[in-house]
């Protein structure tokens, strides 16, 4: 009877070890992986100081080596014959902000990705930069952005993708931009008994933006009560070193101030 019995818990216990393995294989091969043709990227372009006002900006993506072209950097695991030069190219879409979007409600916007058709599983990389436009007070990415795209055999090629936009094995699908402009205050202060304090002052404020930066948004100012405006559009003027400076006449007072804005 013991024997028996030892013979029925032994039945047992490889039964219940069998049914737990094929529990287990059962799930493995009904789980399904839901297939991406497109990755999408979340862009927020911040402002850095109130009262200011960024100007129009596309903020466009290049491969690493400044085209618009995409290619793959690097294959794993895929089958023979198949080489990062001639796996295909993702495409990378751009993003618009209107004047005065930075800081605003719709300062989040989307960057779609468009991932190709694959005809061979396998592991591909791919690595892209967001190009600097020079827009003055713009931050723009330097660090480049990495994609990873693995295919696998499941009723057809499928695309799963990860996007690390930081740094080496952190995943992310999310990165800011700012939108940085001040103010400049001009004040006029007469001292010593000899001074006049009721005359009036004429002053020459001139603004300089450095070499490869271009001055997209107006600075304002008011004087006299009077609205004026530096148009990022007429008032600049080249220099041969690159740079280009734009000059403020006002006229103050004493203990009078003007302040320039953006």
């Amino acid at each position: 009877m013991k024997k028996f019995l030892s013979m029925m818990l032994a039945l047992v216990l490889v039964l219940s070890m069998s049914t737990v393995a094929f529990a287990a294989e059962g799930d493995s091969s009904t789980k399904t992986y839901e297939d991406m043709p497109t990755v999408t990227l979340s862009k927020t372009y911040k402002l850095t100081n109130e009262g200011t006002k960024s100007p129009a900006e596309t903020f466009v993506f290049s491969d690493l080596d400044g085209y618009n072209s995409f290619p793959c950097s690097e294959v794993k695991d895929a089958g023979v014959g198949v080489t990062a030069e001639n796996a295909p190219h993702i495409s990378v879409g751009t993003v618009e902000y209107k004047a005065g979007e930075a800081g605003s409600d719709s300062m989040t916007k989307n960057i779609t990705i468009t991932l190709p058709k694959y005809t061979a599983v396998g592991v591909y990389t791919y690595y892209f930069k967001e190009m600097n436009a020079g827009t003055a007070g713009v931050t723009y990415r330097s660090e480049p952005i990495k994609l990873v795209v693995t295919v696998i055999e499941q009723n057809g090629k499928v695309r799963v993708a990860a996007v690390h936009t930081e740094n080496e094995g952190e995943k992310s699908g999310s990165f800011d931009n700012t939108y940085s402009a001040g103010s400049l205050s001009v004040k006029k202060n007469v001292t010593g008994i000899m001074g006049d304090k009721d005359k009036e002052f004429t002053v020459k404020v001139t603004f300089t933006a450095p070499a490869g930066k271009t001055v997209c948004e107006d600075i304002f100012y008011t004087e006299d009560g009077t609205n004026r405006i530096i148009d990022e559009m007429g008032d600049w003027v080249y220099a041969e070193d690159g740079t280009k400076t734009a000059v403020a006449t006002i006229n103050l007072k004493h203990e009078e101030t003007i302040t320039f804005t953006n």
